[in-house]
């Protein structure tokens, strides 16, 4: 099977040439996946998911030599969030996967905590070129809505 990094998947498609590929046997490419928690349709809060003892995700397999699962955890528990992966859980219930923290977390005028987010695709263009660029998809989202994978 050829595989990708995921930083030259990105790249390759936003047209940049030459990004790496390999070879790899399929008994040795593991692929992520998001595994919904079924209490989080009775509208918990954060912190009843935090303590739940299967929040987020479960093992999917109990192979030995299976990956690590990694439980997210509160993004306000993580010092430094640049670059991170996170989740953002929204006020309505939606889940938003496949985010990067651009930024470390600040406060508003208003006193709220953000912390500044873009879509995945869009993080390894900004990595690539001027942080300054402002992308479509960047916004700011509260602190105690985001979870840090692991």
């Amino acid at each position: 099977m050829s595989v990708q990094e995921e930083a030259d998947y990105y790249r390759a498609l936003f047209g940049e040439k030459n990004t790496m590929r390999f070879a790899a046997g399929v008994s040795r490419v593991w692929v992520e996946q998001y595994v919904s928690q079924p209490d989080l349709d009775d509208d918990l809060g954060a912190d009843e998911i935090a303590s739940s003892s299967n929040a987020w995700l479960a093992d999917v397999v109990e192979d030995p030599g299976a990956p690590r699962l990694m439980r997210p955890v509160p993004a306000r528990a993580v010092q430094s969030l640049t670059g991170r992966r996170v989740i953002h859980v929204g006020g309505d219930g939606m889940i938003a996967t496949d985010l990067r923290a651009v930024g470390d977390a600040t406060w508003t005028a208003g006193g709220t905590i953000i912390v500044p987010v873009i879509d995945e695709h869009d993080w390894y263009l900004w990595t690539m070129r001027s942080n300054n660029m402002r992308h479509p998809s960047l916004r700011a989202v509260k602190i105690s809505s985001l979870w840090v994978e692991g």
